[in-house]
């Protein structure tokens, strides 16, 4: 074989080693970008309120992993997770398997939430709490069925078009009570008694009292004062 012959099958081998090489770094960066699936039950071994990320501990590492959206249970520490992605960086926490702690279930939306329905019913055996900054209730009618109620509250204003109140006791105790009105009307069957330091009526046209037997007393004075006086 001559010299030329030798140079000519030697380029031919470097050709080809450097093809292999290409073909052999192609596929491994191919399969550096091949996805691997993940759909596993994990334990949870840490959660961040701030950031809302949730630790998992899968095949020995924890990996830090956020909660679906579809996912309404808040997990917490020790409890049993569904956890599935495209792979493990784009794995997500899509259900609470077991909890740790099943007397305390937290609810977790961020965002506004809708909830619609035709018919919707909340049931508590024990407690129902409702806390917000602010509540807005609107319905064309309106029943409230309650035993014993209690309320607190530093200011309350309404504006009712009719009121009707039916009872058998009714007390009020105010450092201040005004009332104005066009009319009032006001029946007693039995007693009426009004015990004040200073009393004062006052009317523009008229005023009269009627009764089987009338009685005006006075410890120190009485004093009937008017143009005319008519008696008898």
């Amino acid at each position: 074989m001559s010299r030329e012959e030798r140079e000519s099958v030697n380029q031919s081998f470097v050709a080809a080693e450097n093809e292999l090489a290409r073909l052999l770094h192609h596929g491994q960066s191919e399969r550096a970008h091949v996805l691997v699936p993940i759909h596993t039950a994990a334990k949870v071994v840490g959660i961040h309120k701030e950031t809302q990320a949730i630790e998992v501990c899968l095949d020995g590492a924890v990996i830090s992993i956020k909660k679906a959206a579809s996912c309404l249970l808040m997990p917490a520490v020790n409890d049993v997770v569904l956890v599935s992605g495209a792979d493990i960086n784009q794995a997500y926490v899509i259900a609470v398997l077991e909890q740790a702690n099943t007397a305390q279930q937290e609810i977790a939306i961020a965002g506004n939430v809708l909830v619609s329905a035709s018919s919707l019913t909340f049931k508590s055996e024990q407690l129902l709490s409702m806390e917000s900054a602010q509540i807005t209730l609107k319905a064309q009618e309106a029943h409230c069925v309650v035993e014993q109620t209690q309320f607190v509250g530093k200011e309350m204003k309404a504006t009712i078009g009719l009121v009707q109140l039916v009872g058998k006791v009714y007390e009020a105790i105010v450092d201040r009570l005004s009332h104005m009105s066009k009319r009032a009307f006001r029946i007693t069957e039995q007693t009426e008694q009004v015990r004040v330091g200073t009393l004062d009526y006052q009317a523009e046209n008229s005023a009269r009292i009627h009764a089987k037997y009338t009685m005006v007393t006075a410890k120190d004075l009485v004093k009937v004062d008017s143009d005319q006086i008519h008696m008898g």
